[in-house]
């Protein structure tokens, strides 16, 4: 029950201009407890940020009437200790890194899931700071110019160029790099590298 008043003192707001993902992400944090506002564009949100409390801030990339990132810019200028997750269904590499190098907190793809979700926000709440481990000091020369051509956007082929590699090669030490730095996927590397 203490777990219950704690999450109820948690403000989420979600920014979606999709009615059923705003729907399916208000339903299930309310369930867990958490108090939702709901938004479908940047400007309802902006306005409810300056005068309502936020403990999460959960963005879309894409939104009508401005890109996520840019919404996610302007509040990083009021806002700079605010944890935000943004999430989108057109992923890749060069956005997940233009995110966090403007102050995402996580970049998460969709169809989301929701149960990995709701445990990021839990650790976001709990401790905003507890993935600035750095772990990318264990790699190689080598693995490091691979990893920054990965967050240039290169796929194994682009980078197997570059470096005069076989693919094989490339593909091999980007496993190497996944493992040495504990990333489930090529967003989470991401993620851990600008932590890095």
């Amino acid at each position: 029950m203490e777990l219950l008043s704690s999450a109820q003192k948690k403000h989420i707001f979600i920014v979606d201009d999709d009615n059923d993902i705003r729907k399916v992400l208000r339903s299930h944090l309310e369930r867990e407890g958490y108090r939702t506002l709901v938004f479908s564009n940047a400007a309802e949100c902006l306005e409810s940020l300056s005068t309502d409390h936020c403990s999460v801030l959960i963005c879309d990339v894409k939104l009508p009437d401005k890109n996520g990132l840019e919404l996610l810019q302007e509040i990083r200028k009021d806002r700079p200790g605010l944890p935000i997750i943004m999430i989108t269904v057109y992923g890749d590499v060069p956005m997940a890194v233009k995110a966090l190098q403007y102050g995402a907190n996580d970049f998460i793809e969709k169809p989301l899931d929701i149960h990995p979700l709701l445990h990021l926000i839990s650790s976001m709440l709990r401790s905003p700071d507890n993935d600035s481990r750095r772990k990318g000091e264990a790699l190689t020369r080598t693995e490091a110019q691979i990893l920054e051509h990965i967050l240039d956007g290169r796929s194994n082929r682009g980078i197997a160029q570059i470096m005069h590699r076989s693919i094989r090669t490339i593909e091999d030490h980007r496993r190497n790099i996944m493992r040495k730095m504990d990333a489930k996927n090529v967003v989470d590397l991401v993620r851990k590298a600008i932590n890095a």
